[in-house]
């Protein structure tokens, strides 16, 4: 599934807390989805040059028609460069990325600076998850070709993919520069911008795409998923919806309509959504863990119970559909059942934390309250540790003041994180 933010965590042991951990949160965006520009494939005439025709057929998505063609050209000019990153793109296109390469490598052996085989060859590298290399290949077409723009481009997708938001930030701005129009540079630096937490930035970057390329669902989506997070859950309905209407189709878009809905308290409009999500997406398994939730915020208990069973179906090692089902259990007055439950997931997941937490509870509603006790039996569970001043500090006090004043906040705001929308 989708990473998308489930489940809340439950704070304490008392059915108040419980239900607001069971509450979700929006899906971050699905749009991590990185677009852009087609491969560098050269210009050339296909009238009576095989090269032109080539790079027609690859434009036609003839990938085969096009590899046979450079390996025309190859014959006879074996160190033709432009053939052989014509033929790199042909066979990167036909799924062997082993031999894009080579041929990439050996048409940049005879000529180093050709700036459109170093994009492409960056290209097969972040597809195959070398992207340190990659960012290589792209520096170097930029090296080669200063202000190329699908080289700059894909070096920000390559940062981006490596966490360096910063520096991805900064290529796509440069891109930006180049041409002011190019949607998907303004789509990936919203991206960047909303992972560096900057959202009303992020929402100026998604809007600019959307003026210069209108029918971008995936756009529509991330901007709703930003105006969630900016608590403007109109604005972000009608970018859900707006996405939907481009692309009837789009899971991730029904599926934070449904949670915008939900946080509204609209739960049966929410359960429809869930249900085009999983129409579009059979294995979607939060909304399936989602609906369970509406469906026990509208007191329909039998039914939720039935649709945890089936996201448990769909994501059997996910330990909190598992404490979800175990508290619409408890509220049917079926603690037994929840401690069942529990037990069942230990016995392959032993020392899962979560579920612990909420078998505890469980016993407590059955009134074992010795067995719970152990599953909380501080003094038996903690030891006491004496810790070093770590290198820097002169002793425990000094270290203690400075993470109260630096690293604490930076932790705890984790700790939120983490209890709030669950652990990634």
């Amino acid at each position: 599934m989708k990473k998308p933010k489930k489940s809340k965590k439950r704070s304490a042991p008392a059915r108040k807390a419980k239900k607001k951990r069971l509450s979700p949160a929006p899906l971050l965006s699905p749009g991590a989805a990185l677009i852009g520009p087609a491969p560098d494939i050269g210009a050339g005439d296909p009238l009576g040059d095989p090269l032109g025709e080539a790079a027609a057929a690859l434009r036609a998505g003839r990938p085969e028609e096009a590899f046979s063609l450079c390996r025309r050209v190859l014959a006879a000019e074996p160190d033709n460069a432009e053939a052989l990153n014509l033929a790199g793109v042909a066979a990167f296109q036909t799924g062997d990325g082993a031999e894009a390469r080579s041929l990439l490598e050996t048409a940049l052996a005879f000529r180093p600076d050709f700036a459109d085989a170093l994009n492409n060859l960056g290209n097969v590298l972040k597809a195959q998850h070398a992207l340190g290399e990659a960012e290589d290949a792209y520096r170097r077409a930029l090296a080669a070709r200063p202000g190329y723009l699908d080289a700059e481009y894909n070096l920000g997708i390559a940062l981006e993919a490596q966490g360096r938001f910063t520096d991805a930030e900064e290529s796509y701005r440069r891109c930006l520069e180049n041409d002011p129009n190019f949607a998907p540079a303004h789509f990936n630096l919203g991206n960047v911008l909303k992972a560096l937490g900057r959202l009303p930035e992020a929402v100026s970057a998604y809007r600019r795409a959307l003026e210069a390329d209108p029918g971008q669902s995936e756009t529509l989506n991330n901007l709703g998923t930003a105006l969630m997070e900016l608590s403007k859950p109109a604005d972000a309905i009608h970018a859900y919806r707006q996405a939907i209407g481009l692309d009837s189709g789009f899971a991730d878009a029904h599926y934070n309509l449904g949670i915008a809905l939900q946080e509204q308290g609209e739960f049966d409009a929410a359960i429809g959504c869930y249900d085009k999500t999983l129409r579009c997406d059979p294995a979607h398994a939060g909304a399936q863990i989602n609906i369970g939730y509406a469906l026990k915020e509208l007191g329909r208990l039998a039914e939720a119970v039935e649709a945890y069973r089936r996201a448990i179906g769909m994501a059997p090692d996910y330990d909190k559909v598992h404490a979800n089902l175990g508290d619409v259990y408890l509220q049917q007055g079926k603690a037994g059942a929840a401690v069942d439950l529990c037990d069942a997931f230990l016995d392959d997941h032993p020392g899962n934390i979560s579920v612990l937490a909420f078998k505890a509870i469980a016993l407590q509603e059955l009134g074992r309250t010795d067995d719970a006790r152990a599953l909380y039996d501080f003094d038996r569970l903690l030891r006491p540790v004496s810790l070093s001043a770590p290198e820097g500090f002169t002793d425990m006090a000094e270290f203690n003041i400075q993470s109260c004043n630096v690293l604490v906040p930076s932790i705890l705001y984790q700790r939120w994180q983490n209890e709030r929308f669950g652990a990634a």
